[in-house]
């Protein structure tokens, strides 16, 4: 029996943890006219290039199928008020880059003719959590967005001006396979330090929006369930 738990609801500080969901974090890409190999058949994708924007637009990305595939963060359809994306030419070949956070700036990428440096990479977990992000910066080297998904801080690929903890627990839960906590997340981004992001959360950092989009980790396990885990973390930093 395999329960991954991908989708549990937000906390109460100290007891159990009520029934609402975190806001949702996703991000995905895909090259114009398709993968040679759909993503949902290999273990690991992954992506980096430097390319200038052809496209770039708020709403949903033209490769429709980009929230669709297996990628970093949240498997509910993201809603078209926070989305951005764009087309990328990268030595002939384009690709479609967007991401998603609640209340997403419209003017987050750089317009036509503008450059966008993108680090790619997920990778599917099987009997594990999947794992990946998404890190995109401008022509100066400047961090636009992290989106990204792992099971733990611990597996957690962070751009130089990030670095994330583990903060506070704040509810607890179980069942016959075991037994596990939520957690807030303890930050540091560009040049703050140690902010705490609640669970669910959004707080603004300096330029920065951090977005809190779950994290669930097993603190312990029974014999019932065989290959039963709980481990899911997704956050974002957005530049406002």
């Amino acid at each position: 029996m395999l329960c991954t738990l991908l989708f549990l609801p937000a906390c109460t500080q100290g007891g159990v943890c009520p029934d609402e969901a975190p806001p949702p974090v996703a991000a995905c890409i895909a090259p114009v006219g398709g993968w040679a190999e759909s993503p949902g058949s290999v273990e690991e994708v992954t992506a980096s290039f430097v390319g200038d924007v052809v496209e770039s637009a708020a709403g949903s990305p033209p490769e429709s199928h980009c929230f669709q595939e297996m990628h970093p963060g949240d498997r509910r359809p993201p809603s078209e008020l926070d989305v951005v994306w764009a087309r990328v030419d990268s030595g002939g070949q384009e690709w479609i880059v967007a991401l998603s956070t609640p209340g997403i700036d419209e003017g987050l990428l750089p317009e036509v003719g503008g450059e966008l440096s993108v680090d790619y990479r997920f990778r599917f977990g099987g009997f594990g959590p999947d794992a990946g992000h998404l890190t995109l910066w401008d022509r100066d080297g400047a961090l636009l967005a992290w989106v990204a998904q792992a099971g733990d801080v611990a597996g957690l690929t962070t751009p130089t001006e990030v670095s994330v903890v583990r903060g506070a627990e704040v509810c607890q839960e179980s069942d016959e396979c075991g037994a596990w906590s939520r957690y807030e997340l303890r930050m540091n981004v560009a040049e703050q330090s140690g902010v705490a992001v609640d669970y669910g959360a959004q707080v603004e950092v300096g330029d920065f929006t951090v977005v809190h989009g779950g994290y669930e980790a097993s603190t312990e396990t029974t014999s019932s369930c065989m290959d039963w885990y709980v481990g899911d973390l997704r956050t974002a930093v957005v530049r406002r």
